[in-house]
């Protein structure tokens, strides 16, 4: 068993609690996996505020939380079966429409959509599996992932209508940019 095997055994439960994931490779599960690391909450916590535009992926392993809808109680769920939340809010910015508050000490793991980009960034097979279940799943949102993941390998071209002086001091501006980062990068 690797540290990854491991880590999926770990997770899995949880895991198998989103939708996309319910259809998903055993590989684009690592890839998920991967991306997690573990949080923890005290009693009284906020965890989610409503709302609040959050790319993040909780998968709550154990703990009881509450969630509330315009401050209004609506829901004590137990996680110790695993609980996901946040499922499209990792790959589409979209308000939280409840607020999540930890009742008891509440674990679990979170992944955040830059770390899985990040873990998927050179495995195009697993970009396209991605795309395929968000399409499944989330049919009204497919284009949007496909954006977000085909976004991550395609660099900004520059337009073909730059005429005017306005777009030409800004092009100078972007190469001191880039010469800046460029100097940073040597300290």
């Amino acid at each position: 068993h690797n540290s990854n095997d491991i880590k999926l055994d770990i997770t899995k439960k949880c895991l198998s609690k989103i939708s996309m994931m319910q259809i998903a490779s055993q590989k684009l599960l690592i890839g998920f996996s991967n991306a997690m690391f573990s949080v923890s909450f005290v009693p009284g916590e906020i965890i989610i505020k409503q709302g609040e535009i959050v790319n993040k992926l909780y998968l709550f392993k154990s703990g009881i939380i509450k969630l509330f809808v315009d401050r209004i109680e609506t829901e004590i769920i137990n996680c110790d079966d695993g609980v996901g939340m946040g499922e499209i809010e990792l790959l589409i910015d979209q308000p939280r429409k409840s607020a999540v508050v930890a009742v008891t000490y509440v674990e679990g793991w979170v992944i955040e959509r830059d770390d899985l980009l990040t873990s998927i960034a050179h495995q195009k097979e697993l970009q396209k599996e991605l795309i395929h279940v968000c399409k499944t799943v989330y049919p009204e949102h497919h284009k949007d992932v496909r954006k977000l993941i085909y976004g991550m390998r395609l660099k900004p071209k520059l337009s073909p209508k730059v005429t005017t002086n306005k777009y030409l001091n800004a092009d100078s501006d972007s190469d001191n940019n880039i010469n800046n980062n460029t100097n940073n990068d040597n300290i």
